[in-house]
């Protein structure tokens, strides 16, 4: 559970960063690597499991 709060707290002090640019066009850009993190995430999480084979990336 350890590795999951340092997780969260990396992605809310990365969502600062963006978040407090002023170009708002960044923020589409932050919600695709979101989208691909929490992808990334789940296939992870997925292996650790056993429930789906790892692929190459």
């Amino acid at each position: 559970m350890k590795s999951i709060f340092l997780l969260e707290q990396l992605v809310i002090e990365a969502a600062d960063i963006v978040l407090m640019n002023d170009d708002s066009a960044k923020l589409i850009t932050a919600l695709k690597i979101a989208k691909r993190t929490k992808q990334v995430a789940l296939l992870a999480i997925l292996n650790s499991l056993g429930l789906i084979k790892a692929k190459n990336y």
